[in-house]
């Protein structure tokens, strides 16, 4: 499964889709367990980074 952390900014449903699109299990979550069994997370919003750190 795929986790994509809901820290609040960057693009998620488009992140979501596209990883969808090519087959894959997608969660959005900021909830600790579920990040916990994801085989792959991914923080969206790169240019973002520094503010979803201070998260």
């Amino acid at each position: 499964m795929i986790v994509i952390v809901d820290y609040g900014l960057g693009n998620i449903s488009n992140v979501k889709r596209a990883i969808e699109h090519l087959g894959y299990e997608v969660v959005v979550s900021n909830k600790q367990n579920i990040i916990d069994q994801a085989e792959t997370i991914i923080l969206p919003g790169v240019g973002h980074f520094k503010d979803a750190m201070s998260e």
